[in-house]
């Protein structure tokens, strides 16, 4: 789930949470097809500078991980579950190291009765950038260097989600990642935000289906700016 994403350009980042020029200038472009383990952009809060935006790999990898990078499996969604769970991979960072991950929409195929699946581009209504629920981690790297890296948060999906993402891993059911805007973006990634665990736990919930829409795009178009042009109605849940 939430394994391909249009990401953000920095400078709508900037433009919409008003960050300035301490920030890392400018490793972001707008992908249209972002996928795990490339370099994208996360927001989170710096006791110095506020709030900071960062190019890390998508694709949580622990600080206390001892084999080999290629080893650590898939790591680019947290269930909110396992989290709940206090999960080892998950439950410090979502003590110390929550993030959250800036994005103008992301994908979702569709299984269809004859085997095939069409890609759906899904943003919010009213937002032109928006962002996920991420928790982030740094593993020192056997020669050395540090490696920063996060992962993003998904939970049950909401019915409009559900209708996408309808053939799902049985155990988990259909998912949807974790969107958060306003006061519980700040909530979520905010240490001066005083919640206990259980209340930020809380805010992982499925977003409004109403604020958001959904359409079938291409799945392989010659330019990549129409994987967010639809090709048919929105979807009705």
């Amino acid at each position: 789930m939430c394994g391909r994403k249009y990401s953000s350009e920095g400078a709508a980042i900037e433009r919409t949470w008003h960050i300035g020029g301490h920030n890392n200038q400018n490793p972001f472009r707008g992908l249209f097809d972002a996928r795990p383990k490339q370099q994208l952009p996360i927001l989170r809060m710096s006791a110095e500078h506020g709030i900071e935006l960062d190019a890390f790999r998508w694709g949580l990898v622990p600080s206390w991980w001892k084999k080999p990078l290629k080893e650590v499996g898939s790591t680019f969604n947290a269930t909110a579950e396992k989290i709940r769970a206090k999960s080892g991979m998950w439950w410090t960072p979502f003590l110390r190291q929550r993030c959250l991950v800036p994005i103008y929409g992301f994908y979702e195929w569709q299984y269809q009765a004859d085997g095939s699946s069409v890609r759906h581009f899904i943003k919010l209504r009213d937002a032109e950038v928006f962002t996920l629920a991420g928790l982030w981690d740094t593993w020192k790297q056997p020669d050395g260097t540090l490696l920063n890296s996060y992962t993003v948060v998904t939970c049950p999906a909401n019915p409009l989600m559900a209708k996408i993402h309808n053939k799902p891993n049985k155990s988990e059911g259909p998912r949807m990642p974790v969107i958060l805007t306003g006061e519980t973006a700040k909530a979520w990634y905010d240490p001066g935000v005083e919640l206990s665990p259980g209340d930020r736990l809380g805010l992982l919930q499925p977003y409004s289906q109403e604020a958001m829409i959904a359409y079938p795009v291409a799945s392989k178009p010659k330019d990549p700016a129409d994987l967010i042009k639809p090709i048919g109605e929105p979807l009705v849940p």
